[in-house]
């Protein structure tokens, strides 16, 4: 298994950032950067941890981030995590819910969810845990999950779900190019299907919030508004690597998203929307990019690992270079818990590491982004004004 270590084509240097404006304090943290498919991308690496490359080790040290207890409390309060049963979508449910707040696990896998409740349940004591299916490659699952929603109102949306670096082209259920409908088309869907509920929140005191989990990556993407779905010929390429055309121009789809629904809300709506990048953490994202196993884009599954052992085998290979995910979403937690991060604070902002930061040239390009939601909205078949 060491042999994955080649998969990444790894090379560091240091680059410490500064700590202005971090929305957390604690020792400095030591960053490298990560050259993954030519993409740079922001690397914490643990205190106890060795990242080898070319034979060199390097120990760097972390920050010392806020635990569970640290989060203000919220107790009758409503969070909804896409992704919720593993990597950052269980960290950031699981802090959410010891904070005392109702968590809905948004799951494409009803039994993964129900596991991952009982996880989150043994550790925090929160019985106000529900598990609601809900595939984001699936428009209709998301207009059901709309409908279950009814009523209620919705203080945190965390859309944190998402496909990377699948090898082959492929679609989903609506036959979008898979990247981009998961991670995009599908939360733009399912935000303007919660749109009433994130406002009745909002009404009742304080900033809902809507935070957008995008990558660094976004940095290596654009948006190809001629060929949307990489449908032409050498269109989907590059994708036997973490950060392929397809995954980056979601996750630029993604800044573009944040930035424009920011634009549309009217003046005295207090939703805060933001979009983050958690870096380079130790998740099941990466499973696409097992060499020696094939992976079915419809499930996940990895075929030839029916116990899962290898999968296992790769996360812990990633352990000694990849941000563990309690500590990684710490970001995405305080944009969706600090009382002081309302709508004027955030203000569709980037987030990495803590502080607000400049996204790419494009993703801050206006009218890219409100070409981007003219789009989703032709291809969703919703018309979503946030009024």
């Amino acid at each position: 298994m060491l042999l994955l270590l080649g998969l990444f084509n790894t090379a560091f240097s240091h680059s410490p950032p500064a700590r202005m404006g971090s929305l957390y304090t604690g020792e400095a943290r030591a960053i490298a950067t990560m050259q993954i498919g030519g993409c740079g991308v922001g690397l914490h690496i643990s205190s106890r941890r060795a990242a080898i490359a070319g034979g060199a080790a390097l120990l760097l040290p972390t920050t010392r981030l806020p635990s569970a207890a640290a989060l203000p409390p919220f107790a009758g309060r409503t969070v909804v995590i896409t992704g919720a049963n593993s990597g950052l979508g269980l960290a950031s449910a699981t802090q959410m819910a010891a904070a005392g707040a109702t968590v809905i696990l948004a799951v494409r896998d009803a039994s993964k969810g129900a596991e991952a409740k009982e996880r989150i349940r043994a550790v925090t004591q929160n019985g106000a845990l529900e598990v609601s299916e809900l595939d984001l490659g699936d428009l209709s699952s998301v207009k059901s999950f709309a409908k279950r929603w009814g009523d209620r109102p919705c203080d945190v949306l965390m859309l944190n779900a998402g496909v990377m670096a699948i090898p082959q082209r492929a679609t989903t259920e609506d036959g979008f190019e898979r990247h981009l409908g998961v991670n995009h088309l599908g939360h733009f869907a399912l935000t303007a299907r919660l749109w009433p509920a994130l406002k009745k929140a909002a009404a009742g005191g304080g900033a809902a919030r809507v935070v957008v989990v995008s990558s660094d990556g976004h940095k290596k993407g654009t948006i190809r508004f001629d060929d949307i779905n990489l449908e032409k010929p050498g269109a989907y390429k590059d994708c036997s690597t973490p950060f392929c055309s397809a995954y980056t121009q979601s996750k630029l789809a993604n800044v573009l998203f944040a930035k424009e629904l920011e634009r549309r809300i009217p003046p005295g709506i207090e939703v805060a929307v933001s979009s983050v990048s958690p870096g380079l953490v130790n998740t099941a994202l990466f499973r696409y990019s097992l060499p020696d196993l094939k992976a079915d884009v419809g499930s996940g599954a990895l075929v030839g690992d029916p116990d899962g052992s290898k999968l296992r085998d790769l996360q812990k290979i990633q352990a000694y270079f990849m941000t563990p995910a309690d500590t990684a979403a710490q970001t995405q937690l305080a944009l969706a818990s600090d009382p002081k991060l309302d709508r004027a604070a955030v203000s569709g902002g980037y987030y990495v590491d803590g502080k607000k930061t400049p996204p790419s040239k494009e993703a801050d390009d206006a009218a890219v982004a409100s070409k981007m939601w003219e789009l989703s909205e032709r291809m969703t078949g919703i018309a979503f004004v946030p009024e």
